[in-house]
């Protein structure tokens, strides 16, 4: 084989932000163009090699919205639909289903979700014996991709849900001016979920149920 040409890409953007007069809503929008150059695919033959498979053009919207809902509630929300295509290519890659080669022109590259959601809300106390404490909690949905260079079949959306929970330590003790302490949780429920594949047999799971802590300090 022979060492894949570097990939390239040039991109297109424009957005815009929005205050409603008199509120503390902040709405943003954008939508992009992306072409990529020598883009790559997994070798259907041989995992541990990439067949180089020309360019792949990417389009797509984001938009957000983030709002202060009352003193100490804050929420944002966002959309990212996708759609990613093979747009010049030279080469083909193998159906599993019926063992044929295709050509990649107009297919989806893999492990590209066609929409992403997602929704989050925290609060923090602003007075009584609770003051410092913050809590939080949000849910992302991942929409489906495709799960092999040929578009045979898709990987499932899945729904996970995560949590953080903060304390400013000052509010426990003056000689902790500017100490903070953070836990999250991602994928709380501890669902079973399939974040992209490559081949029929060459899937990834996504993390199971994940806590970390974190201490900061800012002077």
């Amino acid at each position: 084989g022979r060492i894949p040409a570097p990939i390239t890409s040039d991109q297109f953007e424009a957005g815009i932000k929005y205050q409603p007069p008199g509120t503390d809503i902040l709405l943003t929008a954008a939508a992009f163009d992306i072409r990529r150059s020598n883009a790559t695919n997994p070798d259907p033959v041989n995992r541990n090699f990439v067949v180089q498979t020309g360019s792949v053009g990417v389009q797509g919207v984001e938009f957000e919205a983030r709002a202060t809902l009352a003193e100490g509630l804050n929420v944002i929300g966002g959309v990212s639909v996708i759609d990613a295509r093979v747009v010049g290519d030279i080469t083909a890659t193998l159906n599993q289903v019926t063992n044929r080669q295709v050509p990649l022109l107009g297919r989806t590259p893999v492990q590209i979700p066609d929409t992403t959601i997602s929704l989050f809300a925290d609060y923090r106390f602003t007075s009584g014996p609770l003051l410092g404490l913050g809590l939080g909690g949000g849910v992302r949905y991942l929409g489906s991709s495709w799960g092999d260079p040929a578009n045979t079949f898709k990987v499932p959306e899945s729904v996970l849900v995560d949590a953080v929970l903060s304390y400013d330590l000052r509010n426990f003790a003056a000689t902790l001016d500017g100490f903070s302490l953070q836990v999250n949780a991602q994928n709380l429920l501890d669902d079973r979920t399939v974040t992209g594949c490559f081949s029929y047999s060459n899937c990834y799971y996504g993390l199971p149920r994940t806590v970390y802590a974190t201490l900061r300090y800012r002077w």
